[in-house]
Protein backbone atom coordinates (compact mmCIF):
# COMPACT_ATOMS: atom_id res chain seq x y z
CA UNK A 1 0.00 0.00 0.00
CA UNK A 2 1.24 3.25 -0.70
CA UNK A 3 2.03 5.16 2.43
CA UNK A 4 2.77 8.96 1.03
CA UNK A 5 2.74 10.90 4.13
CA UNK A 6 3.26 8.64 6.86
CA UNK A 7 4.81 7.64 9.27
CA UNK A 8 3.45 10.93 11.67
CA UNK A 9 5.83 12.38 13.83
CA UNK A 10 4.28 11.83 17.30
CA UNK A 11 4.90 15.14 17.88
CA UNK A 12 3.06 16.78 15.16
CA UNK A 13 -0.18 15.69 17.36
CA UNK A 14 1.14 15.90 20.42
CA UNK A 15 -0.60 19.73 20.58
CA UNK A 16 -4.34 17.93 19.28
CA UNK A 17 -4.58 16.74 23.42
CA UNK A 18 -3.70 20.21 25.02
CA UNK A 19 -7.04 20.34 26.22
CA UNK A 20 -7.37 16.56 26.57
CA UNK A 21 -8.79 15.40 30.03
CA UNK A 22 -6.05 13.19 32.48
CA UNK A 23 -7.74 10.22 31.13
CA UNK A 24 -7.53 10.48 27.28
CA UNK A 25 -4.24 12.28 26.91
CA UNK A 26 -0.94 12.53 25.00
CA UNK A 27 0.14 9.65 27.21
CA UNK A 28 -2.52 7.27 26.86
CA UNK A 29 -1.91 7.98 23.05
CA UNK A 30 1.17 6.96 22.86
CA UNK A 31 0.69 4.19 24.86
CA UNK A 32 -2.00 2.76 23.17
CA UNK A 33 0.44 3.25 20.04
CA UNK A 34 3.03 1.54 21.38
CA UNK A 35 0.37 -1.74 22.26
CA UNK A 36 -1.14 -1.19 18.45
CA UNK A 37 1.97 -1.46 16.86
CA UNK A 38 3.13 -4.46 18.95
CA UNK A 39 -0.25 -6.16 18.18
CA UNK A 40 -0.57 -5.67 14.83
CA UNK A 41 3.24 -7.01 14.65
CA UNK A 42 1.88 -10.47 15.68
CA UNK A 43 -1.26 -10.43 14.31
CA UNK A 44 0.15 -9.48 10.97
CA UNK A 45 -1.69 -6.54 10.56
CA UNK A 46 -0.15 -2.92 9.34
CA UNK A 47 1.59 -1.49 12.01
CA UNK A 48 1.81 1.74 10.27
CA UNK A 49 -2.08 1.79 10.09
CA UNK A 50 -2.42 0.77 13.28
CA UNK A 51 0.50 3.48 14.56
CA UNK A 52 -1.58 6.53 12.82
CA UNK A 53 -5.36 5.59 13.86
CA UNK A 54 -4.24 5.20 17.63
CA UNK A 55 -2.01 8.95 17.33
CA UNK A 56 -5.34 10.42 16.32
CA UNK A 57 -8.01 8.54 17.95
CA UNK A 58 -9.30 10.28 20.98
CA UNK A 59 -8.32 14.11 19.28
CA UNK A 60 -10.62 15.99 21.30
CA UNK A 61 -13.92 17.95 19.25
CA UNK A 62 -15.00 20.91 20.91
CA UNK A 63 -18.82 20.54 21.68
CA UNK A 64 -19.02 16.49 20.68
CA UNK A 65 -20.01 14.38 23.45
CA UNK A 66 -18.13 11.60 24.73
CA UNK A 67 -20.73 9.07 23.22
CA UNK A 68 -19.66 10.29 19.55
CA UNK A 69 -16.13 10.92 20.01
CA UNK A 70 -14.84 7.97 17.80
CA UNK A 71 -17.02 9.61 14.95
CA UNK A 72 -15.56 13.24 15.38
CA UNK A 73 -12.15 12.05 16.15
CA UNK A 74 -12.38 9.75 12.37
CA UNK A 75 -13.67 12.89 11.03
CA UNK A 76 -10.56 15.20 12.14
CA UNK A 77 -7.93 12.51 11.29
CA UNK A 78 -9.59 11.53 7.72
CA UNK A 79 -9.38 15.76 7.38
CA UNK A 80 -5.77 16.14 9.12
CA UNK A 81 -4.03 13.23 6.50
CA UNK A 82 -5.76 14.49 3.67
CA UNK A 83 -4.06 17.49 3.84
CA UNK A 84 -0.98 15.55 4.50
CA UNK A 85 -1.52 13.86 1.09
CA UNK A 86 -2.19 10.63 2.17
CA UNK A 87 -3.80 8.34 -0.19
CA UNK A 88 -7.34 7.48 0.33
CA UNK A 89 -7.23 3.85 0.39
CA UNK A 90 -4.85 4.36 3.97
CA UNK A 91 -6.97 7.36 5.13
CA UNK A 92 -10.08 5.01 4.69
CA UNK A 93 -8.19 2.33 7.05
CA UNK A 94 -7.17 4.91 9.18
CA UNK A 95 -10.79 5.84 9.94
CA UNK A 96 -12.22 2.62 10.16
CA UNK A 97 -10.05 1.88 12.90
CA UNK A 98 -10.95 5.16 14.73
CA UNK A 99 -15.07 4.30 14.44
CA UNK A 100 -14.54 1.61 15.65
CA UNK A 101 -12.12 1.77 18.69
CA UNK A 102 -15.55 2.16 21.43
CA UNK A 103 -16.09 -0.14 23.50
CA UNK A 104 -19.98 0.87 23.53
CA UNK A 105 -20.38 1.25 20.11
CA UNK A 106 -21.19 -2.35 19.99
CA UNK A 107 -22.54 -1.81 16.34
CA UNK A 108 -19.08 -1.37 15.10
CA UNK A 109 -17.95 -4.00 12.38
CA UNK A 110 -14.24 -3.81 12.81
CA UNK A 111 -13.52 -5.69 9.38
CA UNK A 112 -10.34 -5.10 9.21
CA UNK A 113 -7.57 -6.33 11.32
CA UNK A 114 -6.27 -3.46 11.99
CA UNK A 115 -9.08 -2.08 13.06
CA UNK A 116 -9.30 -5.34 15.53
CA UNK A 117 -5.61 -4.31 16.85
CA UNK A 118 -6.61 -0.38 17.34
CA UNK A 119 -9.58 -1.61 19.34
CA UNK A 120 -7.57 -4.09 21.73
CA UNK A 121 -4.98 -1.83 22.45
CA UNK A 122 -7.30 0.89 23.29
CA UNK A 123 -9.14 -1.91 25.96
CA UNK A 124 -5.68 -3.03 27.05
CA UNK A 125 -4.71 0.41 28.55
CA UNK A 126 -8.11 0.48 30.70
CA UNK A 127 -6.81 -2.74 32.25
CA UNK A 128 -4.04 -3.76 34.73
CA UNK A 129 -2.83 -0.89 37.13
CA UNK A 130 -3.15 2.01 34.44
CA UNK A 131 -6.42 1.21 34.07
CA UNK A 132 -6.99 1.39 38.07
CA UNK A 133 -5.92 4.53 37.56
CA UNK A 134 -7.48 6.31 34.96
CA UNK A 135 -11.04 4.39 36.40
CA UNK A 136 -10.05 6.43 39.76
CA UNK A 137 -8.80 9.79 37.60
CA UNK A 138 -12.11 9.85 35.89
CA UNK A 139 -14.07 9.18 39.49
CA UNK A 140 -11.93 12.48 40.57
CA UNK A 141 -12.25 14.58 37.58
CA UNK A 142 -16.21 13.94 38.11
CA UNK A 143 -16.90 14.24 41.26
CA UNK A 144 -17.44 10.55 41.67
CA UNK A 145 -17.66 8.86 44.86
CA UNK A 146 -14.40 6.22 45.20
CA UNK A 147 -16.02 2.86 45.93
CA UNK A 148 -19.53 1.45 45.88
CA UNK A 149 -19.55 -1.74 47.85
CA UNK A 150 -22.88 -3.09 46.91
CA UNK A 151 -22.25 -2.54 42.92
CA UNK A 152 -19.53 -4.89 43.18
CA UNK A 153 -21.31 -7.28 43.91
CA UNK A 154 -24.58 -6.28 41.99
CA UNK A 155 -26.81 -8.63 40.02
CA UNK A 156 -26.89 -8.32 36.43
CA UNK A 157 -30.49 -7.16 36.70
CA UNK A 158 -29.66 -4.19 38.97
CA UNK A 159 -26.76 -3.06 36.90
CA UNK A 160 -28.83 -3.46 34.11
CA UNK A 161 -31.25 -1.27 35.74
CA UNK A 162 -29.23 1.71 35.42
CA UNK A 163 -29.83 3.23 39.31
CA UNK A 164 -26.48 2.48 40.90
CA UNK A 165 -24.16 5.82 41.44
CA UNK A 166 -21.39 6.04 39.18
CA UNK A 167 -17.68 5.18 41.07
CA UNK A 168 -15.26 2.74 39.62
CA UNK A 169 -17.08 0.12 40.81
CA UNK A 170 -19.84 0.34 38.28
CA UNK A 171 -17.22 1.01 35.46
CA UNK A 172 -15.44 -2.68 36.68
CA UNK A 173 -18.80 -4.40 36.56
CA UNK A 174 -20.70 -2.76 33.39
CA UNK A 175 -17.15 -2.56 31.32
CA UNK A 176 -13.80 -3.76 32.87
CA UNK A 177 -14.31 -6.72 33.82
CA UNK A 178 -15.84 -7.72 30.39
CA UNK A 179 -13.09 -6.58 28.53
CA UNK A 180 -11.37 -9.78 27.81
CA UNK A 181 -14.31 -11.40 26.08
CA UNK A 182 -14.72 -8.49 24.00
CA UNK A 183 -10.95 -8.67 22.30
CA UNK A 184 -10.77 -9.13 18.73
CA UNK A 185 -6.74 -10.85 19.07
CA UNK A 186 -5.01 -13.71 20.43
CA UNK A 187 -1.97 -11.28 21.28
CA UNK A 188 -4.27 -8.63 22.46
CA UNK A 189 -6.66 -11.13 24.62
CA UNK A 190 -3.58 -12.18 26.20
CA UNK A 191 -1.94 -9.60 27.14
CA UNK A 192 -5.43 -7.81 28.30
CA UNK A 193 -5.79 -11.32 30.76
CA UNK A 194 -3.00 -10.61 32.26
CA UNK A 195 -4.12 -7.19 32.75
CA UNK A 196 -7.56 -7.97 33.49
CA UNK A 197 -5.91 -10.46 37.13
CA UNK A 198 -4.19 -7.47 37.79
CA UNK A 199 -6.97 -5.08 38.13
CA UNK A 200 -9.13 -7.90 39.69
CA UNK A 201 -6.76 -8.54 42.63
CA UNK A 202 -6.76 -4.66 42.91
CA UNK A 203 -10.64 -4.83 43.30
CA UNK A 204 -11.16 -7.39 45.36
CA UNK A 205 -8.59 -5.96 48.14
CA UNK A 206 -10.55 -2.82 47.53
CA UNK A 207 -13.87 -3.93 48.61
CA UNK A 208 -12.33 -5.93 51.43
CA UNK A 209 -11.16 -3.20 52.85
CA UNK A 210 -14.24 -0.69 52.78
CA UNK A 211 -15.99 -4.20 54.21
CA UNK A 212 -13.54 -4.50 56.66
CA UNK A 213 -14.18 -0.43 57.44
CA UNK A 214 -17.75 -0.10 57.53
CA UNK A 215 -18.86 -3.30 59.77
CA UNK A 216 -18.98 -2.63 62.08
CA UNK A 217 -19.24 0.82 62.29
CA UNK A 218 -16.52 2.06 64.05
CA UNK A 219 -18.14 5.52 64.75
CA UNK A 220 -21.76 3.89 66.17
CA UNK A 221 -20.43 0.52 67.48
CA UNK A 222 -24.44 0.02 68.74
CA UNK A 223 -25.00 -0.63 64.59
Amino acid sequence: MDMQGLPLDAEEVRPFYADADPIHDFDHVMRVAALGWHLARAEGADPEIVRTAALLHDVPVAGTAREEHHMAAAEQASDFLVRRGVPAAAVDLVVDCIKGHRFRNRGAARNSLEAKCLYDADKIDVLGAIGIVRAFAYAGLHGHSLWHCATFVASEQDLAAGTLPSTPALEWRTKLDRLVASMHTASGRALAARRHAVALRFCESLQAEYLQALSPNPLNPQE
